[in-house]
């Protein structure tokens, strides 16, 4: 009895912290930049590798900025599928996107690093911030002067951002909603972020707004080159030198679609979270007992109290089977309300709270074979190259 009324405490605060953290941080609307104050110069720079069908969505919306002083350099990754000629038919008219044909990759670099590193080197030495996109990445007219403003807002060095997620299949709404639950566990909750005396880093790699003289600071993509986890590696270069961080939700200027399948789903996530675990097994086994021990344990033992119950024979047998049940039910509701807020907060329906179980277990599974993959030195797949 003692164990289960400490377990549903203990999941009670887990699921209350990760549902602060999931609403934490103020949200970045979209405003104009303001008429009289000199605007920064910004180069934008979007690795791409096989992204013909992000272009024109990326790209074009980069270019519409309703920004003054600001290049967009597309750095095209040795793609296979089409990407150039999109960038082409992009560019005709466009002055401020430059293309930038990939180089060969060099030993020890990740391709999205050694894209960057490209498109730094092409930039203007007149920028003063960088910002590097992913191509799933969708703004909206607004979103580089109101990411601008917010960071001059809260004398950040690093700005990233959260986007609004476009959740399309069934597995989309089942895992996703998890994952960021799963990276928090393994790196941190936003508050401790943002708390310059907390010695917690992240960023998300689909949107890093970094002042340039802090990224040359900290050895640009250079120091990070081997990292597929590049944007937490980053993070934390950048904050253990003392600048500062700054995360926010940023849902109401950045879309994006990151996976849609189960595959994609499990290969993309896989890839950077025991990376995102700073590579530390311990980490990794603390985790996975953590959400075990939360997330699959009380469904577990919730069910054997139904069975019990169903099967009691006798009254005294039905009585303890009823207070299992409730104290089984004391530990599941806790569960079910967080995911029912966050899917809320996700656009998602409430149903899928009974998703969370499956979510967990899948959760857990990408978790083993990320450590796994990495740790066996086989290392992971990614689009056509193997990592680690």
């Amino acid at each position: 009895m003692r164990d289960t009324i400490i377990l549903s405490g203990v999941t009670a605060s887990v699921a209350l912290a990760l549902l602060r953290n999931a609403r934490a941080g103020q949200e970045v609307l979209a405003r104009p930049w303001p008429a009289g104050v000199p605007a920064p110069f910004v180069s934008v720079i979007v690795p791409l590798r096989n992204e013909a069908a992000n272009v024109a969505g990326c790209i074009g919306g980069l270019l519409a900025q309703q920004y003054p002083h600001f290049e967009v350099i597309a750095v095209d990754d040795s793609s296979t599928d089409g990407t150039a000629a999109a960038l082409r038919h992009l560019a005709a008219g466009a002055r401020r996107l430059r293309i930038v044909p990939g180089a060969p990759l060099p030993a020890g670099w990740t391709g999205k690093n050694w894209a960057i590193q490209q498109g730094l080197t092409a930039a203007d030495p007149a920028a003063v911030w960088v910002l590097t996109v992913d191509a799933d990445m969708r703004l909206a007219p607004l979103a580089l002067a109101a990411a601008l403003a917010y960071a001059g807002d809260h004398a950040a060095d690093l700005l990233t951002l959260l986007p609004r997620l476009e959740l399309g299949s069934f597995w989309e709404r089942v895992l996703v909603p998890h994952a960021g639950e799963l990276y928090t566990l393994l790196v941190g909750f936003m508050h401790q972020v943002n708390d310059p005396a907390s010695p917690v880093a992240a960023a998300n790699g689909q949107f890093i707004l970094l002042r340039r003289a802090v990224y040359d600071a900290v050895g640009g993509p250079a120091a990070v080159r081997g990292e597929v986890a590049e944007d937490w590696a980053l993070a934390r270069r950048v904050k253990a030198a003392g600048y500062r961080l700054q995360m926010a939700p940023g849902r109401a200027i950045l879309r994006a679609r990151v996976y849609a399948s189960l595959g994609q789903l499990w290969d993309g996530f896989s890839k950077t979270l025991f990376p995102a675990a700073g590579r530390s097994v311990p980490r990794v086994v603390l985790t996975l007992a953590l959400l075990s021990g939360y997330g699959l344990l009380p469904p577990i033992r919730l069910a054997i109290a139904v069975l019990a119950l169903a099967r009691a024979p006798a009254a005294p047998e039905r009585a303890r089977a009823a207070r299992r049940v409730g104290l089984g039910l004391a530990q599941v509701l806790p569960l079910l309300a967080l995911r029912g807020a966050i899917d809320h907060y996700l656009g998602i329906s409430p149903g899928y709270a009974l998703t969370y179980p499956l979510a967990v277990l899948l959760g857990d599974g990408m978790l083993l074979w990320s450590a796994w993959r990495y740790v066996s030195g086989r290392g992971m797949r990614w689009k056509g190259r193997t990592y680690g």
